[in-house]
């Protein structure tokens, strides 16, 4: 458990908005509930079995991290936290690196890879270990801003050859993709993305990178938000797709309104939610459907959609974490 300094608590309380109960919006009927201290960050697992759940502990000034599984509705550890109680990984990465470790550890989904977030003096840096030949890489060209309780959000590709890393919470934020992991670090390809309110470092033509949403299966293509303004000079916010081979991309949600989510879906369908709700588009037909109006914008603080589309797990300021069907039984 990583222990915070009050002057920590006391600043993390100020650049975070405080919701009062009366200002809540409506939330739809949840099946579960996660009630923490705080919610700072969460993620579906790839099998959609459950959550892993950052939060903060205000009594013990401490970040607290936890798998939360819906068939049993119960907290237990992540495969993160075994890991590095059973192997002292974190430890071999401190002696290895003399980094901290902060924001916890993501694994890959073959369990080859670790990535995590370290801090070398007042600067933290994406790093990177395989775990079989105990590699440690610290991208020192991935600098990452210095944020109280600073959970840095890690989204794999199913096959493991790459995943972009960003920071979740926080006034300025960096987002990296990295690709082309070998033991010897050869090959591996760091792009950022974007830095929130600078120039998009990719292609101009894209326009400000808001949200990053989601991975392929492959790797290859990043589904995103992009923002940018008209002739007429009205902001346009568009949810499109990214090849981060040839670095085009295209529009699938045109003029989507306070998006919040997207994800890709197991049978190429997109899902993704806006200020109407919770939609699913066809990128086969280019058609868009409507699949619960509840479950929108206007209320939801964070969220997060389940890999197999079932679920949307979001919170809207008040400690809690709704997990809530997406089609009511």
């Amino acid at each position: 458990m990583i222990k915070i300094s009050k002057t920590l608590i006391f600043f993390f309380l100020m650049i975070v908005p405080i919701v009062s109960v009366s200002a809540q919006y409506y939330v739809p009927e949840a099946d579960f509930v996660i009630k923490d201290e705080y919610v700072l960050q969460f993620q579906w697992l790839p099998d959609s079995t459950g959550l892993r759940v950052f939060g903060l502990n205000r009594s013990e000034e401490s970040l607290t991290e936890f798998q939360y599984n819906l068939a049993t509705q119960s907290k237990q550890l992540s495969n993160e936290q075994m890991m590095s109680q059973q192997t002292d990984q974190l430890d071999s990465i401190n002696k290895a690196s003399t980094l901290g470790v902060t924001g916890g550890m993501t694994l890959s989904p073959d369990k080859q890879w670790a990535v995590f977030v370290a801090l070398s003096g007042q600067q933290l840096y994406l790093s990177i270990e395989h775990l079989s030949s105990e590699q440690l890489y610290v991208v020192k060209d991935a600098p990452l801003i210095t944020e109280p309780f600073a959970v840095f959000k890690v989204r794999w590709s199913e096959d493991s050859s790459a995943f972009y890393v960003y920071n979740a919470r926080g006034s300025v934020t960096y987002t990296y993709y990295v690709s082309n992991l070998t033991t010897t670090w050869e090959d591996m390809t760091v792009i950022q993305l974007d830095c929130y309110g600078c120039e998009n470092v990719i292609n101009q033509a894209l326009g400000l990178v808001g949200i990053v949403f989601d991975i392929d299966t492959t790797g290859k293509t990043l589904l995103l938000e992009r923002s940018f303004y008209s002739e007429e000079g009205l902001s346009v916010t568009q949810i499109v797709t990214l090849n981060m081979k040839t670095l085009r991309y295209e529009v699938l949600i045109d003029k989507s309104e306070r998006p919040k989510a997207a994800s890709f879906g197991p049978k190429d369908e997109i899902y993704y939610i806006d200020i109407e709700g919770m939609h699913i588009y066809d990128p086969e037909s280019d058609t868009s459907h409507l699949l619960n109006s509840e479950i929108n914008s206007s209320w939801i603080w964070d969220a997060e959609i389940s890999t197999d589309g079932r679920y949307v797990a979001a919170t809207n300021g008040d400690d809690s974490l709704y997990i809530i069907p997406v089609t009511p039984q």
